[in-house]
This record gives structure tokens, C-alpha cells and sequence, in this order.
């Protein structure tokens, strides 16, 4: 799966996990999705 995809999917889970009204779940789709951005951002950093 390419990242932006990855990213999409995770973000759709913290939505699922929201709508359900399911804090814990909230906050692990949010961690889940911070490590994609992070993954994509040391793998696609901009030069200094």
C-alpha cells in the first residue's frame, strides 16, 4: 500500500473510532496515524 493510501485508511479509523463515541479507540487511531505521517515524513524530508 503506498503511504498518502495508508494514511487514509488510518485516518478513516480515528472517524469509525469517533462515531462509535469510543475515546480509547479515538486515541489508538490516532497514534496508528501519527506513524504514518511520521514514516512519510523521514522518508520524504525536504532539504535544510
Amino acid at each position: 500500500m503506498t503511504q498518502p493510501l495508508d494514511l487514509h485508511r488510518r485516518s478513516d479509523a480515528i472517524g469509525l473510532a469517533a462515531r462509535a463515541q469510543d475515546s480509547t479507540a479515538v486515541l489508538r487511531a490516532c497514534a496508528n496515524a501519527l506513524e504514518a505521517c511520521t514514516r512519510c515524513h523521514a522518508t520524504y524530508r525536504q532539504a535544510e
